[in-house]
């Protein structure tokens, strides 16, 4: 028979008794092990009796130790169960009859079908009795789940071990086949390069830039975009933070360098990226004593306000420059929506992963085909590598870098929002601590190699979080090889400019999708913040507020100052600075305290 260690827990089961024992150094209380009941009244097989183990080793107040029956009558698995067996005779340990048994007043911690009484504990070290003639106690082996130690057969419902490596369930470490790795992973490029293309279109607009370098400022975006989305799915040392996020051109960022190129030239623009990069990495240090500020209620609202932001740059990809789309934009984005709603509900397996990819081919096919649009690959071949430094060599004003160090100092909330909803996902456990820094060391680091090729601030962004929501692949590998592809397309030529070539309406309702998922995790984020309580409901509320003035306001705060335009003017920098204010004003006060709820319902 086997003795449990220290700690486990045995069940007892039916025909084993605990017999006491009497003898020289016998104590009260003295452990018991296992002995057969024998005589007439005993069943044949009966398991052994449970009898004190004796002796100077045998500490007071030891518990009953209890084996697994054995025989023709004995279940599989059956549990024993210690019980002191009383009458004469019970002290010599004689089994000529069958004893009548009295039960133990110990709390059951079995299992429903065991008796009650059957806590036992072995002594350590304490070895097997058995009365002559008892055949070794048997039973089937139990895979152990005890903590690392315990001995196998000590609980029969554990849990199987992790890999050391791996969060338990943790399917963003989990490696893709490459027959699905492919398409997933285009079709996250193909979701996100409507930025890319966007930003880059704009920009040589603005700066009136001829088609050789708006080439090649589009090949350095895509080969920044997939060299940072490796990176943050990869990671480096304390470089990228191992999750599946893409790294994106930001909106805000490239409004801004547009903005500074335009008062102080595009070299100036550049000196003020580098600048703005390094201060975020000088910055880093200092997240982890900030950190709880951003509590669930906080990030509820950031996540909302930049799925709400990203739903409007999907809008104005529809629209075009002008804001007023024509009637035939609007239809093709709407079929576009309508075949990736039909792949969704009606495919299956990697045809439904693929829903996005599916309307974007199938939006492309009708443009050309229908005549809502056209599919007009730009000119060029070959491969190319982007310039450096195409506006020539970088120029350092810090005066009029100070927009774009404001908005680096404020993109901390922006990755911390980002850094959780990624987390909400891929179903992996952040410390926001721990993980928001290597995120922004990212964002830092691809923002100094955007300055050598004239972009502007990279960011990591969640324009691919919505893709894996909808098609429940979390792996951080299929990011990675998005990144590879987006890489092989910056530098391939016709590739980049066929990309190019994707009617924007058919790219805006592919995204209208994505990213209205986006807004919608943001919702149960916030239902998860407890609004009933009036302090969090008014936060929610103002913040939300704030945060949407620029977005159906515009022109708001076109007559305020620069700096003033760079925090207000972005609803995620501005709603989420609202919220941190607020809210700790709210704990400063007690006002968020639980006696003061909302009623579910107004009668």
């Amino acid at each position: 028979m086997s003795v449990p260690q220290p700690g486990t827990k045995r069940s007892a089961g039916a025909g084993e008794v605990a017999e006491p024992v009497t003898g020289p150094g016998t104590e009260p209380g003295a452990g018991s092990v296992a002995k057969p009941v024998t005589g007439p009244g005993a069943n044949p097989g009966a398991g052994p009796v449970a009898e004190p183990v004796t002796g100077p080793d045998v500490e007071r107040g030891a518990k009953p130790v209890t084996g697994t029956l054995t025989g023709p009558d004995a279940k599989a698995g059956a549990s024993s169960v210690a019980e002191p067996v009383t009458g004469p005779g019970a002290g010599s340990g004689a089994g000529s009859g069958a004893k009548p048994v009295t039960r133990p007043t110990a709390r059951s911690t079995t299992e429903p079908s065991a008796r009650p009484g059957t806590e036992a504990a072995a002594k350590p070290g304490a070895d097997p009795v058995t009365a002559p003639g008892a055949k070794p106690v048997t039973g089937p082996t139990v895979r152990s789940t005890t903590e690392p130690g315990a001995r196998p057969g000590t609980e029969p419902d554990a849990r199987p071990v992790a890999r050391p490596d791996a969060e338990p369930g943790a399917e963003v470490d989990e490696w893709v086949p490459v027959v699905r790795l492919v398409p997933l992973a285009l079709q996250h490029v193909l979701a996100m390069a409507a930025a890319p293309i966007s930003t880059v279109f704009l920009t040589s607009a603005a700066l009136h830039l001829s088609p050789a370098r708006t080439a090649s400022l589009l090949s350095a975006v895509l080969v920044l975009c997939g060299a940072g989305s490796l990176l943050q799915s990869l990671g480096v040392w304390k470089v990228g933070a191992r999750l599946p996020f893409v790294m994106l051109p930001g909106g805000a960022a490239a409004a801004l360098f547009l903005q500074i190129a335009a008062d102080h030239g595009p070299a100036v623009a550049t000196g003020s990226v580098f600048l703005a990069g390094l201060l975020l990495l000088a910055v880093v240090p200092l997240y982890a004593r900030i950190v709880r500020l951003f509590p669930p209620l906080v990030m509820g609202v950031t996540v909302l306000l930049i799925g709400i932001a990203m739903v409007r740059v999907a809008a104005q990809l529809i629209t075009g420059p002008t804001g007023q789309a024509l009637p035939k934009s609007v239809v093709l984005a709407g079929l576009t929506v309508g075949v990736t709603l039909a792949a969704y509900l009606l495919l299956r397996g990697v045809w439904r992963q693929s829903a996005v990819l599916i309307g974007m081919t199938a939006g492309t096919v009708l443009a050309v085909t229908t005549g809502l649009g056209s599919f007009t690959p730009a000119a060029g071949t070959g491969f190319a590598l982007p310039s450096l430094f195409p506006y020539g060599a970088p120029r350092f004003d810090l005066l009029a870098a100070l927009p774009l160090l404001v908005f680096s100092l404020t993109t901390l909330a922006e990755i911390t929002g980002q850094t959780v909803l990624n987390s909400e996902t891929s179903g992996r456990e952040v410390a926001p601590g721990r993980d928001v820094p290597k995120v922004a060391r990212a964002d830092a680091v691809m923002s100094l190699l955007g300055g050598l090729w004239g972009t502007s601030l990279m960011v990591t962004s969640s324009e691919n979080i919505g893709i894996g929501r909808l098609t429940g692949v979390r792996s951080r590998y299929v990011t990675a090889a998005a990144g590879a592809l987006l890489v092989a397309v910056g530098l391939l030529a016709p590739v980049s400019r066929a990309v190019a070539g994707i009617p924007s309406a058919v790219v805006g309702g592919s995204a209208l999708v994505v990213y209205a998922l986006i807004a919608v995790m943001g919702v149960q984020m916030l239902a998860r913040a407890d609004l009933a309580q009036q302090g969090h409901s008014m936060v929610a509320a103002l913040a939300l507020a704030v945060g949407l003035l620029p977005v159906v306001a515009p022109q708001l705060y076109a007559e305020f100052p620069s700096w003033v335009r760079t925090v207000l003017g972005s609803g995620v920098v501005a709603g989420t600075l609202t919220a941190v204010l607020l809210h700790g004003l709210v704990a400063w006060t007690g006002s968020g305290r639980p006696r003061e709820r909302i009623p579910a319902r107004v009668r």
